[in-house]
């Protein structure tokens, strides 16, 4: 079976492929990404747990608190940053 997609768009025609070369496509780039995901260890596993640092989490929490907004007549918003 022989899918022609050039007739879907007429900017962009697109090549005609079968159903097994696009599945084989398909296999293939799953392949590579789950290979590229390998190598650098981002594959999510179960004893992996992702965790913001606590200094983050102060950073977060410090801005939290110095930060004023407040609505205002003439202003819409008025933002304050305290130091």
């Amino acid at each position: 079976m022989v899918v022609n997609r050039s007739n879907l768009t007429q900017e962009m025609p697109m090549a005609d492929f079968t159903l097994n070369e696009l599945a084989s496509f398909s296999q293939n780039e799953k392949a590579l990404r789950n290979a590229f995901l390998n190598n650098y260890k981002m594959i999510e596993t179960p004893q992996l747990e992702l965790a913001p640092k606590a200094e983050s989490l102060a950073a977060i929490m410090a801005y939290n608190k110095a930060i004023s907004i407040r609505k205002s007549s003439k202003l819409n918003l008025l933002t304050m940053l305290l130091n």
